[in-house]
């Protein structure tokens, strides 16, 4: 019995059946069969005193160390990512088990239990469970655990046949083989394996139909064989050409699409460009197919057969639109044509029109831009609005639901500065935290920005709207799209909140609270945008705290550390329009207070230029304040005098830094890139020496 003490286990004791006591005494002893029954009594809370894991573990877990093959079965469905049950998952698959076979494929296929993916031991062990015979005669204990792993090795032999006949994970598209697993799965009486066999035979007569139809010269034909062929791009290619230079508008738009990604092709941006011209000049009503294509099927309703035509149409109009997105792409980014900014909007503005999403948002930053179109910061605006809302029914995903979040950005930004729409700081907050919420740094950093001003914000109306925003993005939180009835639903609930709150603790204690959460936001945000290394949190979480604490030296030490690992320049680690005078402010007090992490930074920003006048000898001076608790100031004192081509004083510094000397306040944080990069650089020196 697992660890307990003595009245815990009198307790235990009395509340068992007879039965599950004489197990208990016999278990004890170290019985194996005693000790299984034990833990599935606990499991199937049977004689005990309810659920109890801990009980249910152990027994099972003893039983299992003995060898008891239900014991360690019923410990892995338990304990699925337990490192015991995975080891105990391989030995009984390699002893032969299917069941075991079956379980440790789907754990390679899906990456669980920690086990990697991996396609190759996914398929070589769902082949060891089908490949099994198994033959039962009568009802015995063994003989029971082989009906289990019939009906394992039955659901391998189902899955490797979907597996041959879709060409999935990483196997090629062979129907022969997926029939053979599937009669093998049939004749072990599978019903699922029958329905998909009797399908597959009709898949096999359509594709010999279209196969000879497409050597006839039939488009659709050899479209339909050319997708047939998917698992074959060369083939695949080869009669969608075909087709496509009889107008087969999908087989047009497919081509482009393989001629733009090079696959089974050589990529060619013009010919994409070609092909996705011809789909895009067409006209509508040249979309619309001849009806007698789409003959009624035997026993199919009017009403299905309606479906199935819109849904065609609707096929084709996604592709018509999506081929004039791609084309307004060529010409905005000159990809396989002459970059023209007219064309571009031209094309941008019919996908756009036509609900294309991501059109309206190339269409608002052409507006904003003034790039093909007049600037016309309210045109920018309206179409950042069509894109930022809906559904859009010409991509797939996230944006589905929930609209293009860069058109989301960007007109929280609009409402945030007043750029074409009137100010409005609640709704710029709105749009950030849909954006924000989809882990975007930059959103985070604004979201945090606007929160921290609550404890100064003249308007406390417009800070109570910050606040019901943050109520509500909880409330969503998790949820693929909002739904208008739970608006309703989480106003009314903040509504009864604050009525509450007010009534109780007056309305100054209801103001400092939301002041309190909004600033304790604005933390959260920043710290959401930090852990992605997004400089400009990483400098606020850094300065804001008036006093030092470890936390806050901590921010800052990975801002230094990010300036060298990333091997960019602090204007492309996002701190290129630094405007907060208070930040930089902040960031001297603490330097001039004898901080060296914020000596290092600042230093850095008078290097570069950002958020002060580059200014090299004030970054001298505040590196070699920092240098001697700082091992960044070292490795950047190193970096100067070595581009001055002082050669011995960039020697010492660099020297220091590979002999971990003042490490000071980056504790934990790994410095072997650094090191790494110092090394380089005395290698460099010594070879120069040698010269």
């Amino acid at each position: 019995m697992a660890n307990i003490d003595k009245e815990q286990l009198n307790w235990q004791l009395e509340q068992m059946s007879a039965d599950v006591k004489e197990l208990w005494l016999v278990a004890q002893q170290g019985d194996v069969e005693a000790q299984f029954k034990l833990g599935k009594a606990y499991y199937d809370v049977d004689g005990v005193a309810g659920w109890n894991e801990e009980e249910t573990n152990y027994w099972l877990g003893k039983a299992a160390e003995q060898g008891h093959i239900q014991a360690q079965y019923l410990y892995i469905g338990i304990n699925s990512d337990d490192e015991k049950a995975v080891e105990w998952l391989r030995q009984l698959a390699e002893q032969g088990y299917a069941e075991a076979q079956l379980d440790l494929a789907r754990a390679y296929q899906r990456g669980q239990k920690g086990i990697a993916q991996d396609y190759k031991q996914a398929i070589y062990w769902l082949r060891q469970a089908a490949e099994q015979e198994y033959v039962v005669t009568e009802l015995t204990p063994i003989s029971v655990s082989l009906i289990i792993n019939k009906s394992a090795q039955n659901e391998a032999r189902d899955e490797l046949g979907q597996i041959y006949e879709r060409g999935e994970k990483g196997v090629a598209k062979d129907y022969e083989q997926a029939l053979f697993w599937y009669k093998k799965a049939v004749d072990q009486g599978s019903v699922s394996a029958q329905f998909a066999l009797e399908g597959l035979k009709k898949q096999m007569q359509r594709v010999e139909e279209w196969r000879q139809g497409a050597e006839q010269g039939d488009a659709e034909a050899q479209y339909r064989f050319g997708r047939y062929e998917s698992y074959n791009d060369e083939q695949t290619v080869y009669w969608l050409q075909k087709a496509a230079e009889q107008g087969h508008i999908k087989a047009q738009f497919e081509l482009a699409l393989a001629y733009e990604k090079g696959k089974g092709i050589t990529q060619d941006n013009e010919k994409a460009v070609y092909w996705y011209r011809q789909v895009a000049e067409r006209e509508l009503t040249e979309l619309e197919i001849d009806n007698a294509q789409f003959e009624l099927n035997k026993d199919e309703t009017q009403e299905n057969y309606d479906k199935r035509l819109t849904r065609y149409h609707q096929a084709l109009k996604e592709m018509y639109v999506n081929a004039q997105f791609n084309l307004g792409y060529a010409y905005d980014s000159g990809e396989g044509i002459t970059q023209d900014d007219e064309q571009a909007v031209y094309w941008y503005r019919k996908a756009a029109e036509q609900g294309h999403k991501r059109a309206q948002f190339c269409l608002g930053c052409a507006y904003y831009d003034g790039q093909g179109v007049p600037k016309d910061d309210e045109q920018a605006v309206y179409w950042y609005q069509q894109a930022a809302e809906g559904s859009d029914l010409y991509r797939e995903g996230d944006s589905y639901y929930n609209g293009d979040i860069d058109a989301q950005f960007n007109l929280a930004y609009a409402y945030q500065t007043g750029e074409g729409i009137s100010q409005d700081d609640a709704k710029a907050v709105y749009w950030y935290t849909k954006v924000a919420g989809k882990g975007d740094a930059e959103a985070q950093l604004e979201l945090g920005k606007i929160y921290d001003k609550a404890d100064i914000a003249q308007d406390y109306e417009q800070v109570i709207s910050w606040y019901r925003e943050l109520e509500v993005n909880k409330f969503f939180s998790g949820h693929v799209y909002e739904d208008e009835n739970d608006n309703k639903f989480i106003n009314q609930q903040l509504d009864k909140t604050q009525a509450h709150y007010i009534k109780y603790h007056g309305p100054k204690r209801y103001k400092e609270h939301v002041v309190c959460e909004c600033k304790n936001s604005a933390t959260g945000w920043y710290q959401q945008a930090a852990k992605q290394g997004y400089s400009k949190a990483l400098l606020y979480l850094g300065v804001q705290a008036e006093k030092d604490t470890d936390e806050s030296i901590r921010w800052l030490c990975q801002l230094a550390v990010n300036s060298i690992i990333e091997n960019k320049d602090y204007d492309e680690l996002e701190l290129s329009d630094i405007d907060d005078e208070k930040a930089i402010a902040s960031l001297r007090d603490k330097a001039e207070q004898g901080l060296s992490v914020a000596q290092t930074v600042l230093a850095y920003l008078y290097k570069t230029g950002n958020g002060v006048t580059e200014d090299k000898s004030e970054a001298l001076f505040w590196f070699e304040k920092a240098e001697q608790q700082d091992i960044v100031a070292q490795y950047w004192l190193g970096a100067l005098y070595f581009e001055e081509r002082r050669s011995e004083k960039a020697q010492d510094y660099f020297q220091k830094v590979t002999q971990h000397r003042h490490k000071g306040n980056y504790g934990e944080l790994d410095m072997t890139k650094i090191e790494s990069r110092a090394k380089d650089k005395l290698l460099v020196l010594c070879r120069q020496r040698k010269h």
